[in-house]
């Protein structure tokens, strides 16, 4: 879920960006394009823990680029799995 201010031009593309990814996970860059404003935006699923075994940290960054070009800076969305 990511909250915006401003005047981006819909569609934006949100872009998960993998900076720590722990050698026993599979991690991927997703990313997904809004066509219409909501705020905030919710990426279901984009990122999510499955069948984990021990306390995993994922370190990544999230980029918003609207239908102009215009990108936001890179901003943290870590995240630890924990076995349930």
């Amino acid at each position: 879920m990511v909250t915006w201010s401003g005047q981006p031009k819909f569609p934006v593309t949100m872009h998960y960006q993998v900076y720590s990814c722990p050698a026993a996970a599979s991690c991927s860059n997703p990313t997904t394009t809004f066509a219409t404003a909501s705020n905030p935006l919710v990426f279901a699923n984009a990122i999510w823990c499955f069948g984990v075994t021990q306390t995993l940290f994922f370190g990544y960054n999230v980029v918003l680029i609207d239908a102009n070009g215009k990108s936001t800076n890179a901003f943290p969305a870590p995240f630890t799995c924990v076995p349930q």
